[in-house]
């Protein structure tokens, strides 16, 4: 949740840069739960609701999208 909270932080700070969107996006996406649906806070660890919407927003970060 720290790291979320901490690149909107960069973000606001125009330090996005120090960021590895790459790296960030296959992370939240390894977090996934594809069969319930869901975001846990590390690969293989089960899902919230807490991590779910810290990992959509740290994807919306990362300006990833499905569509």
């Amino acid at each position: 949740m720290l790291f979320f909270v901490g690149t909107f932080k960069l973000d606001y700070d125009c330090q996005v840069h120090w960021i590895d969107k790459n790296k960030l996006t296959k992370f939240i996406l390894n977090c996934q739960d594809c069969e319930n649906g869901g975001i846990s806070d590390r690969p293989d660890n089960v899902v919230d609701v807490y991590h779910t919407y810290f990992g959509v927003a740290g994807n919306n970060n990362t300006v990833y999208s499905l569509f």
